[in-house]
């Protein structure tokens, strides 16, 4: 018997207004091999594809904003909200082009015509992909990084509250990820919306997006924000429909609204002009 762990993308070609776009998306497998004296055959094949790509055809539905509180909260503490804003002191101008430039190379890789393997920027982010916990995910650190790739700034470095965005690398060398640390509102989807949402940006519809926003994912309708993405395409890059990137699993180029029936969809659009703020 050999264990064979198998990354495979998948992609396919789709129309929309009459032109034909391409997304991708990937998928791990943990294969087991045997060998007989007929040569290999695969025994087992464990992947979870978990997102659906069958995307309803209705537009984001709207959530309720919520300010997040002076501390991070648990997803129903919403009692315990600040009265209190602080106070903005400087405004940083956000590159939208840089951050879908970078979204669209940590999620797969392309050059010259032809598609190469993925590529996590693993080099200086931790993956947040835990094999041994099917509850973890990787996809707000993604969209995280993202947005810090359109020159957006770390906002109060190692305070671990609900106005403070950040990822500390704790000054090692590039590949030495594992003790990196990071504010809950650059790891956790909740925590993540409720910054994005309150602090740099504004809820708009579906046919707003541009490159740089972000797409919030409530898979089954049921209050928890379960899952964001990135913008890639800007709505009006593409005749209306944003194409999105995002990790866990993977997908390069995705129409904005993939999921389930009951999918809840959160929309938010960036400032052009990212405010920062301290306690």
């Amino acid at each position: 018997m050999t264990k064979v762990e198998v990354y495979e993308w998948t992609f396919f070609d789709w129309e929309h207004k009459g032109s034909v776009l391409t997304s991708g998306f990937g998928i791990y497998h943990t294969m087991v091999w045997s060998q007989n004296s007929s040569g290999w055959k695969v025994v087992s094949d464990d992947y979870d594809e978990r997102q659906l790509l069958g995307a309803p055809s209705h537009d984001s539905k709207a959530g309720s904003i919520v300010r997040p509180a002076t501390s991070v909260r648990s997803n129903n503490d919403a009692s315990k909200e600040s009265s209190i804003k602080p106070l903005a002191f400087a405004y940083y101008p956000y590159n939208r082009n840089l951050a879908a430039s970078y979204a669209d190379s940590y999620v797969y890789r392309y050059a010259s015509g032809g598609y190469y393997p993925a590529s996590y920027n693993s080099a200086y982010y931790r993956n947040y992909n835990n094999p041994n916990d099917p509850n973890s995910g990787d996809c707000a650190n993604f969209v995280s990084q993202g947005v810090r790739a359109g020159q957006a700034p770390f906002v109060n470095f190692g305070v671990n509250d609900s106005v403070s965005w950040w990822y500390n690398n704790n000054g090692t060398e590039p590949n030495q990820t594992g003790d990196d640390t990071a504010s809950a509102t650059w790891t956790y989807v909740p925590s993540h919306r409720s910054y994005m949402l309150y602090l740099w940006g504004t809820q708009v519809s579906a046919s707003q997006l541009q490159k740089g926003d972000i797409v919030y994912y409530d898979w089954h309708g049921d209050g928890v924000w379960d899952h964001t993405a990135i913008v890639a395409v800007g709505a009006a890059d593409n005749g209306g429909v944003a194409l999105v990137d995002s990790h866990t699993l993977d997908f390069w180029q995705i129409r904005w609204d993939y999921g389930y029936g009951d999918t809840t969809y959160f929309c938010v659009h960036l400032s052009d002009q990212l405010p920062v703020y301290f306690n």
